[in-house]
């Protein structure tokens, strides 16, 4: 049987194929399964294949044929999970192929297997609407709503000619079959489908346009022949715009209701449908029904109180033309019913939630021309807004806003208290030791990095017996880990970890071979074969880690601080050592306590033993420096020699370092951290850090946010090739010479001096936080790279802005993701920092992404909460990118209306002294959307009752003041 069927297969006799499976019961067909697969195999696996002497090519054993013949075999004989898991199991839905099989052979599963694949998100060309009908006509097939309409979207279409790419419109193909318009068109309006997109590609012949060679126009021209029912395609495509669909397919809808033109009959008898259609999340289904709705306002029919009862929902929307809309019908409706003059007046007051001086205004302007309706249940209304309403809109309602006890001295929010540190535990037990392996490497928390080294330290000593065998779950999960199996949110560092992980249990296994037998079997069964060789994990030589070889794929440097760190841990597993690693947070996200720093020094200091240097520098970056007063006092105390003379200098006892300086990059590390970053030591004089740009070490990097012409590489399909144009471009440019920023020369030395437990390289680890590969991969430990000098974030904070936010627009969803991750760090720790967090901030304000500019403006909230934001250079800064318009300042303009603004007294001031600096930097040519940051400008002037004397600021309102379109706004700055 097999034999037959690899004859059949070798020589491609497809015809012989048919009679051969015809031929065969249900156990012959089990019983070839098994050597389908293999053959299969043989004949579907791509090879390299020479083809040249210095070429070569992947290609398939099979042939056309052949491919069929292996398509149709596993179909007949196969079960329905099986078939599935063959290559291209879709392929036997085409026409040619299944025609030779389905009429003698339809296996139970194959209606549910078709419908399965319209379900997908890519459906097989090959269900064409006719043929899903034959087959359903046959039969074979119980066709689902989804499948009809995913393959009836083209119907309408046919290939004209296929060398010039022109298609026929054809809508009298649906007349084919009565079913197609008396039920399957129908299925549009419930189902998601690409109706709206049928056309979107198709060169329709005879220069027809696309736009009157669509599903639309199908409609239409149904409706006007009476072949289509025109009320229920209203009625229909309605509720479809509300249905959930993708916001083009919603509008499509929308396109179709508006093609047919309702008139006023149609519309009051669809008010319910209509009414409904304005809770959608998409604004043009909104948009579509309040222009129905004010076409039928004066009617006797119009249903005014099911449409107010949605005027709530309209008036809070956040698309400004649903709102004026809305106000519009509002006061037309108000012209025309008195009874229902003062209910609109109360719903208006919900228009004070917008930052808008002009929607404020006219609202304001609705509710006064009906005060004789107003009574004391509407200034009750009208009390929740009172912080919110702006000038404008208070001018005309004060009287309502100053009733007794109605002002509102207090902040509408009280200013956030600066949250405590959150301590982080050790683990307390061996149980709770595993616990923490059991997640470590997921990056669950950015400080399991540095606790579980810390952790295994603490309780190496009894690790051992039955304890060893626990650790054998997450062994699996390192191990797997090195086979590339990431899962979402990990990163480098903690494939890292995972390897830490594995050397600390391959030391287990040699000390304690018996209690670790389990271990040993696991490894075993992950050894890998390397062709005739088998890379065994415990093979490694007992003075090798084999975390000295880890390394990235683009080998970059900012991963040794971490590697050095992990393998200094390692060092002191394998030597036994129970001190602590100095550089263990103790509270998030990785600050430690000075006490105990200096706590750890003492413990060094009594065994008389010196701390890695690694260890050391990363331990004085993150210490916590703003109460130093208790830890000062001890280490007086129970300290001395140089480690006791370093901390002072780092707690800002001593204004200048005092030697002995035979920790140089600790020292260094100790200046760094700081809030006052001095140049120049005399101390410290023969450091040889200082000979390069102290730029390095700070972040503070010269940068310019300029328009600039340049070459742009552009196809020329006539040419054939490349072409240069001259073109223009915004972006920010941070002067990072990267030719004097070292390489670290340690990392060799460093591994020399473990494994000869000779004294510590002096190489700063600051070095290595630099970008040098093309492509960046470090959204997912990017905190955790910047935690390890959580006081000084800058240098590594000014390659991300070189490398992410140098455009307007993100270049890559990599560079948003990984701006994310430096604000959600950033949002942790900020404090005193310099001009690179500012132009990090600022830049992220007016970013791109939303969830960027939202993440940023969080941040400057807490900041100010916290007394520790520089507004007047925030907004500089701002200012020196929208001089040129580096981005819209409506992103900016929005920030503040949806998130900045009116949340406290303290609050606003900032926003004020932020946009005074921002407008100074301004040019004299008024950039767009200035009005509106005028507007809320003035709004901010009025609430703080701010007066201005910046004469530059001034100059600058008088120059725009001859737009005619500003000078509103800027009157009501000037008053």
């Amino acid at each position: 049987m097999l034999q037959q069927f690899l004859t059949i297969l070798e020589n491609s006799r497809e015809t012989d194929l048919i009679f051969f499976l015809q031929s065969l019961s249900s156990d012959d067909k089990r019983k070839l399964v098994v050597d389908i697969k293999k053959v299969s195999k043989e004949y579907l696996e791509y090879k390299q294949e020479q083809i040249g002497q210095n070429k070569s090519q992947y290609r398939q054993k099979a042939n056309d044929k052949q491919r069929t013949i292996l398509l149709i075999t596993a179909f007949v004989c196969c079960t329905r999970q099986e078939f599935e898991k063959t290559d291209f199991p879709s392929w036997i839905l085409n026409k040619e192929h299944l025609s030779r099989v389905i009429d003698w052979y339809c296996p139970a599963w194959f209606s549910d297997f078709v419908n399965k694949e319209a379900a997908g998100e890519f459906m097989t060309s090959s269900l064409t609407y006719d043929w899903v009908m034959e087959l359903t006509e046959k039969g074979f097939l119980t066709p689902g709503k989804q499948l009809i309409v995913r393959s009836l979207c083209t119907y309408i279409y046919e290939l004209n000619d296929a060398k010039k790419h022109t298609w026929k419109f054809i809508p009298e193909k649906t007349l084919q079959l009565p079913v197609t318009l008396d039920e399957h068109i129908w299925y549009f309006f419930e189902q998601e489908s690409d109706i709206h997109y049928s056309n979107r590609w198709i060169n329709v012949e005879n220069g027809v346009g696309k736009d009157k060679a669509g599903w639309i126009d199908l409609f239409t021209k149904y409706v006007s022949e009476g072949r289509i029912d025109r009320m229920r395609v209203l009625q229909e495509s309605l509720l479809a715009s509300n249905r959930n669909f993708n916001k083009v397919l919603s509008g499509w809808f929308c396109d179709l209701f508006i093609e047919l033109d309702a008139s006023v009959d149609e519309i009051l008898a669809l008010q319910q449908e209509m009414y409904s259609v304005l809770s959608s999340t998409n604004s043009k289904p909104v948009n579509t029904v309040l222009q129905c709705v004010k076409k039928i306002i004066t009617q006797k029919s119009f249903d005014a109180v099911s449409f107010l009862d949605n005027v709530p929902l309209l008036l809070t929307s956040s698309t400004k033309n649903i709102v004026v809309n809305t106000l519009g019908i509002l006061e037309k409706l108000a012209k025309s019913n008195k009874a229902l003059q003062l209910p609109i007046c109360k719903a208006a007051v919900q228009v004070f939630i917008h930052a808008s001086d002009e929607l404020q205004a006219r609202a304001a302007k609705l509710i006064v021309s009906y005060e004789s309706q107003l009574d004391e249940e509407f200034i009750a209304s009208l009390m929740p807004y009172h912080d919110t309403v702006m000038s404008s809109a208070r001018k005309l309602l004060d009287k309502y806003l100053t009733v007794t006890n109605a002002i509102h001295e207090e902040p509408a929010i009280a200013d956030a208290e600066v949250a405590p540190l959150q301590p982080i535990e050790l683990p307390q037990s061996i149980d709770d030791l595993v616990f923490l392996v059991s997640q470590a490497f997921d990056n669950n928390q950015s400080w399991h990095m540095d606790i579980l080294p810390a952790a295994i330290l603490k309780w190496q000593a009894d690790l051992k017996n039955k304890n060893i065998a626990k650790l054998e779950p997450a062994l699996q999960r390192a191990l797997k880990m090195t086979r590339s199996d990431f899962r979402a949110g990990q990163g480098s560092l903690d494939h890292m970890l995972a390897i830490f992980f594995i050397d600390v249990c391959i030391y287990l296994c040699r000390k304690f071979p018996a209690d670790a037998a389990s271990l040993v079997t696991l490894f075993q069964k992950f050894d890998q074969g390397e062709g005739a060789d088998t890379k065994r994990w415990l093979n490694i030589d007992e003075n090798s880690f084999y975390m000295t070889g880890w390394d990235n794929y683009h080998h970059d440097p900012y991963y040794i601080p971490h590697k050095k760190l992990l393998l200094a841990a390692l060092q002191k597993i394998k030597e036994e050592d129970a001190l602590p690693l100095l550089s263990t947070p103790t509270h998030e996200p990785s600050w430690i306590l000075p006490e105990t720093l200096v706590k750890r020094l003492l413990i060094y200091q009594q065994e008389n033993k010196i701390p890695f240097n690694i260890d050391y520098q990363v331990a004085v970056s993150r210490c916590n420096l703003t109460d130093t007063d208790d830890a000062v006092t001890l280490a007086e105390k129970v300290l001395s020699g140089e480690s006791k003379n370093l901390v002072l200098f780092l707690f800002g006892k001593h204004e200048e370092p005092a030697g002995p300086f035979n920790n140089a990059a600790v020292w260094m590390c100790c200046s760094l951290s700081l809030k006052e970053k001095k140049t120049y030591h005399p101390a410290f004089q023969n450091f040889s850090y200082y000979k390069k740009p102290f730029a390095c070490y700070t972040g503070q990097y010269p940068w310019q946010s300029i328009d600039e012409e340049y070459d742009e590489q552009r196809y020329d399909y006539q040419l054939r090739q490349n072409v240069t144009h001259k073109a223009r471009r915004k972006i920010l440019k941070v002067t990072i010479d990267k030719n004097i920023v070292a390489e670290s020369t340690g990392l060799k030395k460093f591994f020399g001096s473990i494994l000869k437990k000779a004294v510590e390289d002096q190489a700063l680890f600051y070095d290595d936080l630099v970008i040098k590969a093309q492509w960046l991969a470090i959204t997912y430990d990017l905190k955790r790279i910047l935690l390890l000098t959580p006081n000084n974030p800058e240098p590594f904070l000014a390659e991300i802005i070189s490398r992410c936010l140098k455009y307007p627009t993100f270049f890559s969803e990599d560079d948003k993701r990984t701006v994310i991750a430096g604000l959600q760090t950033m949002h942790e720790i900020w404090t005193d920092f310099g001009n690179m967090a500012y132009l990090f901030l600022a830049t992220s304000m007016i970013a791109s992404d939303k969830t960027v500019v939202n993440i940023a403006g969080e941040t400057w909230i807490k900041a100010v909460s916290a007394g520790k934001m520089d507004n007047a250079q925030l907004g500089k800064i701002i200012g020196i990118h929208e001089s040129i318009e580096f981005a819209p300042l409506k992103r900016f303009t929005d920030l503040i209306s949806q998130g900045l603004f009116k949340i406290s007294p303290l609050h606003n001031n900032s926003l004020m002294i932020l946009i005074e600096h921002l407008l100074i930097e301004l040019p004299d040519a008024p950039v767009k959307n200035l009005k509106k940051l005028l507007e809320i400008f003035a709004e901010l002037k009025t609430a703080c009752r701010f007066t201005i004397s910046n004469k530059i600021l001034l100059v600058k309102l008088n120059t725009w003041r001859q737009n005619a379109g500003l000078q509103k706004a800027i009157a009501a700055i000037l008053e």
